[in-house]
């Protein structure tokens, strides 16, 4: 699992934005390095990034994901100012939900992914602990 669009991002980029625009809060979402996640003010989903904008007293906001999310807040959070990268995923784009549920339903062998036990109960730790923090 990783991300073209988040990979772009370096922590070295972050701080010249905070150098250019003193002030500002930087958000990122959570697949971006752990250098760069270091480096921001708000780590995580796109909701959680919303979330934090509507509440927070900042009227300046960086955002280091791919461009759609920082269109939408324009358009939904008016009285703050949002900036983002415009960075597109090309293979995010190519993903149709009819196109998941068929690959669920009746997948076929290239995309049947064979792991080892210890792997996969080492994934379902970590999707258990995500379900359990998003309930909280």
């Amino acid at each position: 699992g990783r991300c073209i669009v988040h990979e772009e991002f370096s922590p070295e980029s972050v701080k010249a934005v905070r150098k250019d625009y003193p002030g500002v809060k930087v958000l990122a979402h959570s697949e971006c390095s752990p250098t760069v996640v270091q480096e921001v003010d708000m780590v995580g989903g796109t909701t959680d990034m919303l979330k934090y904008v509507k509440a927070s007293d900042a009227k300046n906001f960086m955002l280091v994901t791919e461009c759609g999310l920082t269109d939408r807040m324009k358009t939904e959070i008016k009285d703050k100012k949002v900036v983002g990268t415009c960075a597109i995923c090309p293979y995010m784009k190519k993903v149709m939900l009819k196109d998941v549920l068929t690959a669920l339903k009746n997948p076929t062998p290239e995309q049947i992914i064979d792991l080892p036990e210890d792997i996969l109960k080492g994934a379902k730790k970590s999707l258990d602990k995500m379900i359990e923090l998003a309930e909280q």
